[in-house]
């Protein structure tokens, strides 16, 4: 470290952490990284985030496999309606038009016959 002209011969200047001072370290297989003051904050931000995203995709998993495995009649309703709605809107105006004018039970197979009524 750089010494003042007034410094005593065996004076230490480099700088003292303090007690409060925030420092974060990982080590693995004898190579050590560590982080202090604001960069230890943005490491938690960051890693706060990560953990929010992967904890919303699990609960998202988790509803996705009880409405499957409960083979709920509700799941079947909502499957049903989101392909009846995709149907009406790949319809250009005049093929809608058709649709709405001739619209018996069954029309939506008629129509697009990926939808299971």
């Amino acid at each position: 470290m750089r010494h003042r002209e007034d410094d005593p011969p065996n004076f230490d200047a480099t700088p003292k952490r303090q007690p409060g001072d925030a420092e974060l370290g990982v080590s693995w297989n004898g190579k050590a990284v560590k982080a202090r003051g604001l960069a230890v904050f943005f490491i938690l931000a960051v890693l706060a985030i990560i953990a929010s995203q992967l904890y919303a995709g699990y609960r998202v998993e988790t509803a996705i496999v009880r409405a499957f495995d409960a083979g709920s009649d509700q799941h079947t309703r909502i499957t049903v309606s989101q392909n009846r709605t995709s149907c009406i809107v790949a319809m250009t105006p005049e093929i809608r038009e058709a649709f709405r004018a001739s619209y018996v039970p069954g029309a939506f197979k008629k129509f697009c016959p990926w939808v299971d009524e």
